[in-house]
């Protein structure tokens, strides 16, 4: 066999034939395709001369030559060089030469004659399907030598032990194999851990074993100390006392996981082996000229729901063909017959089914070389048409959504390991945002177009989001565009399964704007009530002042002094009213906080009216969510218990209740209680005895982080209020709130 630079990896085929202008055209055609190298001879017995000589692939022999035959030459080369494979070509075509070549182990039978170009094409691919299949036969062959080399190498494992398990022996192997020592193991009950199933399989072996029939044979799987499966085959011998007394066992077993592997690797190959030639999976037919289908396939049977039975010698071609497709096909049929060359081999069609389901196929469809018949191959793709259908409306639906989203979307893929994004996509809405067009920046770099981005954070927001796959808002506070200095973004950074990030931001500029305005204004009108506010307590001052200097004056005027108790009542009203206005002025001033419960309280006693009352707090560790006016909530309900909780009031008592969607803080005394008919009233702003403004102040205060106040308690036997906390605005110290953060 010749061999040059470049040809190594090439077929070596040996062509036998009494036609010298066949062997050279055929050397020629086969050789100039690069796949192949031809040896000839015109002589069947030199061609066995040269097969001990040379190793080849493949050979390619004439029937009927002078001497000794095709057939002959077969039946030689099966019984000295064994399955290389065997391809008879030849110009008879009668039906007992082609069971004689099959029978005597021919891989294919060709006939010579029709188009030569087609033959040649043939004629290459049997032989590289024969060569490549004699390859994957002869590489499993190797490939079950070795696993059965290495399996018998490995050092066995033996151990004894008494029927009630007791190990009495080990040997090393043993031990290194199951990672553990002799000195654990000998006195122990110590056993594998094996699979229920295969657990009661050797526990079936064992009580078989008898003196008569002491030996068994398992194959099992064990579960290594790492959660691996590995496959034993164990040698149990029962060994019995004289008088058939069971003394104890004795296992000799090896690893045969590689053996197992290569057990199953070795089916799973025959059964692909086995489908490529039984079965190919797809639905075929042969179809006579007459469009009559002369012979199907299983598949194809399920296809068209008909049986075999109903199908063959039957059923015509036509008959599965929708009529809009009908003058193509039966186009093609003519033209694959008259004009080969111009005959579609590969198309696509509508298929009608036994029930009339239409069904899109993909048609392979080509002439069985030497005869009128055609073969076609059959896929049914009706559920890739409709997926890829409905892909394309999916895609159209998300670039309308794309590219009309009110915000600024781009759409990065991570370089570099994340040390930089190259820019994917840009909507209508991020050019008009960042002031350029999309065909400017996609397939950049994100550092390189917006050169600023890792110095005011959201960089290292795109990075985190890429590893950890969990979204973020950034920032925390709407921030000041470093680019563009007079403009404000916020943006939601997500990572999409393909791993890509998208940023979905917006230009809230006016908004930041609006906010800075009111802000001001906010900031100038508080100004001008802390100014109002100051002026009038001072005016007060002066009043009170007056009316006490007019007691004085007019201190025996019994009908007066009525009138200045008056007067001082409606001082303390107006003082009471500004002081509230400046409290509620403060209400959400300030960012909400978490607030120790417990520490709240204890800084609200020391202001408290009175100290003969016992106020207790039953848990520590209570931290709630709130404004930072939340002492004035419990100031108040305090204070209230004291004034109005009556001669009972011994005892005030503040208690939480944690449930899975809220805390309930419960605050009741054992005073009189509230009157049923004003308790509807009691968060009213002006109902109470003085202001009325107390409650009504704790109601809002609770409000700004969503915490309501109910008053739940029996007349006669104590006020209790009931403070509701949302999930989220509660946590234990040291825990989560809502039990999470």
């Amino acid at each position: 066999m010749e061999s040059s630079p470049g040809k190594e990896t090439r077929i070596s085929v040996l062509y036998v034939d009494d036609e010298p202008a066949l062997l050279d055209i055929m050397k020629t055609v086969l050789e100039r395709s690069g796949l192949f190298t031809v040896a000839t001879t015109k002589d069947a017995s030199d061609a066995l001369r040269m097969l001990d000589l040379h190793r080849y692939d493949a050979i390619v022999s004439d029937y009927q030559m002078p001497g000794m035959d095709g057939i002959e030459l077969l039946k030689i080369v099966r019984d000295r060089f064994g399955s290389i494979p065997f391809i008879l070509f030849t110009g008879k075509g009668r039906e007992e030469v082609v069971i004689e070549a099959i029978n005597n182990g021919a891989d294919f039978y060709l006939q010579k004659g029709g188009d030569m170009k087609s033959q040649y094409t043939e004629l290459s691919n049997k032989i590289q399907y024969a060569v490549s299949r004699r390859r994957v036969e002869l590489d499993l062959r190797e490939s079950e030598e070795r696993y059965r080399n290495v399996v018998e190498d490995q050092t066995e494992l033996i151990c004894r032990f008494l029927p009630d398990g007791t190990h009495v022996f080990v040997n090393e192997a043993y031990c290194r194999y199951f990672g553990i020592s002799r000195e654990e193991i000998i006195g122990s009950r110590f056993r594998p851990k094996l699979p229920r199933e295969d657990r009661d399989a050797v526990t079936r072996l064992i009580e078989t074993l008898t003196p008569d029939h002491p030996l068994g044979t398992i194959d099992q799987r064990i579960v290594m100390r790492d959660g691996s499966i590995r496959w034993q085959r164990w040698v149990d011998r029962a060994i019995f006392l004289p008088g058939g007394t069971m003394k104890e066992f004795q296992s000799v077993g090896r690893d045969i996981t590689e053996l197992k592997t290569a057990e199953q690797a070795l089916r799973q190959n025959e059964e692909k082996y086995r489908a490529v030639f039984e079965n190919t999976g797809t639905a075929m037919v042969t179809i006579e000229e007459d469009q009559v289908i002369s012979l199907a396939n299983d598949e194809f049977a399920r296809l068209s729901g008909y049986s075999r039975d109903e199908i063959e010698g039957k059923k015509r071609w036509a008959e599965f063909v929708v009529p809009e497709d009908m003058e193509r096909m039966v186009e093609q049929h003519r033209l694959r017959r008259q004009n080969h060359d111009k005959a579609l081999t590969h198309y696509e069609f509508r298929f009608i089914t036994k029930s009339g389901e239409i069904r899109d196929i993909y048609l392979s469809i080509d002439m069985i070389p030497g005869t009128k018949k055609s073969i076609a191959s059959l896929q049914d793709v009706s559920r890739w048409k409709n997926t890829q259908k409905a892909l394309v409306e999916s895609e159209e639906r998300f670039r309308q959504l794309f590219s009309r989203m009110p915000s600024g979307v781009a759409i990065y893929e991570a370089v570099d390991d994340g040390g930089d994004f190259i820019i994917k996509d840009f909507n209508t809405n991020a050019e008009s945002i960042e002031h350029v067009r999309k065909d400017e920046v996609v397939g950049r770099r994100v550092t390189e177009v917006f050169p600023g981005v890792k110095g005011f954070g959201l960089f290292s927001v795109f990075q985190r989001v890429w590893r950890t796959g969990t979204p973020e808002y950034f920032p925390k506070a709407i921030y000041r565009d470093a680019r563009d200095p007079g403009s404000w973004r916020e943006n939601w950074i997500y990572r999409l399964p393909t791993g890509e990030v998208v940023a979905i931001y917006n230009d809230i500029t006016d908004r930041k704007l609006s906010e800075e305005a009111l802000k001001q204004a906010n900031k100038q009108l508080n100004l001008l009530s802390s100014i109002t506010r100051h002026d009038i307590l001072n005016q007060l001052l002066s009043l009170r002042a007056y009316i006490q200097v007019s007691r004085g004056l007019l201190e025996n005027k019994p009908a007066l002094a009525e009138t200045f108790d008056k007067e001082e009542k409606i001082a303390g009203i107006i003082e009471e009213e500004i002081i509230f206005t400046r409290d509620y002025q403060e209400m959400g001033v300030k960012k909400p906080s978490w607030q120790n419960l417990n520490a709240v309280i204890n800084q609200v006693i020391p202001q408290l009216p009175r100290n003969d009352v016992s106020i207790t707090v039953d848990r520590s560790d209570i931290e709630v969510f709130a404004d930072q006016l939340l002492e004035k909530v419990f100031f108040n309900l305090l204070d209230n218990a004291l004034h109005y909780g009556g001669s009972t009031l011994h005892e005030i008592k503040i208690a939480s209740q944690v449930g899975e969607e809220s805390l309930t803080i419960i605050c009741e005394d054992d005073g009189t209680g509230i009157r049923p008919e004003d308790r509807p009233y009691l968060f009213t702003r002006g109902f109470g005895r003085h202001t009325g403004l107390g409650l009504f102040l704790s109601k809002e205060i609770l409000a700004i982080t969503g915490m309501t106040i109910r008053e739940n308690g029996e007349p006669g036997k104590g006020a209790r209020f009931e403070i509701v906390v949302p999930r989220e605005c509660f946590r234990i110290s040291g825990g989560n709130a809502g039990l999470g953060n």
